[in-house]
């Protein structure tokens, strides 16, 4: 830990291998149900990573996201929320992968939704759709249809099989992750009583 440390603030090169040595110890601690420990260490994490590449970066994105998921797993959704939207602001302004914005957007949209926020649910999920067509686009110039369920579920699907990966740092949504939050937004028009937006 404290070697993570080290090597995190004077080379910042180093971020991942530091990530993953803070991502096993954390789960350790979550492992041991010392939560509070496991965020402790990443907020080591995010003051060592602001000290060595600066406070408004990609990688402190990075460190906000997990410190939300694990809010998440504790049932904090305030909390959670809080540090995601943080997390997804730094993806923004650093232009980072458009995947891991996309990942962002449905886990606050899903939350949103847990707490039934819907219309921010569907601000978020629709961003989601958003960048996961501009993953699209910058590969062919094709573009998701707003309103048409089945066509976003195919593109989205594509945009996940041609451009998703397994990242260290935030994974790609999984197609069962898209999916379920397409059907999330059918079903608010729904019972928004736009039938038309459902089904079209």
């Amino acid at each position: 830990y404290d070697k993570a440390l080290f090597v995190l603030k004077f080379n910042a090169v180093d971020f991942e291998a530091a990530l993953l040595v803070f991502d096993d110890i954390a789960d350790i601690y979550k492992k041991t149900g010392d939560v509070n420990n496991a965020i402790d260490r990443y907020r080591d994490l995010l003051e060592a990573t602001k000290l060595s590449v600066g406070d408004n970066t990609d990688e402190v994105g990075t460190v906000l996201y997990r410190l939300a998921c694990i809010h998440v797993d504790i049932g904090e959704i305030g909390e959670a929320i809080l540090f995601f939207k943080q997390a997804e602001r730094m993806k923004k302004e650093n232009k980072s992968d458009l995947m891991q914005i996309a990942t962002i957007s449905i886990q606050i949209g899903s939350l949103y939704l847990a707490e039934c926020a819907t219309e921010k649910a569907l601000l978020y999920y629709k961003d989601a759709i958003h960048h996961l067509s501009l993953v699209l686009e910058n590969d062919r110039n094709s573009d998701l249809r707003d309103g048409d369920l089945f066509v976003e579920l195919t593109q989205c699907e594509e945009a996940l099989r041609t451009n998703g990966s397994e990242s260290a740092v935030i994974p790609s949504p999984s197609f069962a992750e898209v999916t379920d939050m397409l059907n999330d937004m059918g079903n608010l028009y729904s019972l928004d009583a736009s039938y038309k937006e459902a089904i079209s």
